[in-house]
């Protein structure tokens, strides 16, 4: 069971039914899948009971704030990649994709 990450092979051991809270890295895959296609997360939760329902992961999804421009939390995450690349004199290289750009988002 090398292939099973840690966190969800706890809890396929577990013998509960219900998970009150789910390990970062599960909620991380899970909103990943789910955000690519929800039937292929359907497929997973199938397979690996222990997964959120659908309904979870688009509750997480509603508190998060979306508005236009620039994550807040992006731009400080940035921020701190600067100052660290500064620091060891090494330059920070943003790129930015031809359709964001060109508006066709």
């Amino acid at each position: 069971m090398r292939s099973i990450p840690t966190a969800l092979f706890s809890l396929l051991q577990s013998k509960k039914k219900k998970v009150a809270s789910f390990p970062l890295p599960l909620r991380i895959f899970a909103s990943t899948v789910s955000f690519m296609s929800p039937k292929a997360y359907k497929y997973v939760r199938k397979i690996f009971p222990v997964h959120p329902h659908l309904s979870t992961v688009r509750k997480w999804h509603a508190g998060i704030d979306i508005k236009p421009g620039i994550c807040e939390a992006a731009l400080e995450i940035l921020t701190e990649k600067h100052v660290k690349a500064n620091n060891t004199g090494k330059k920070l290289v943003l790129e930015i994709p031809a359709q964001c750009r060109t508006g066709i988002f």
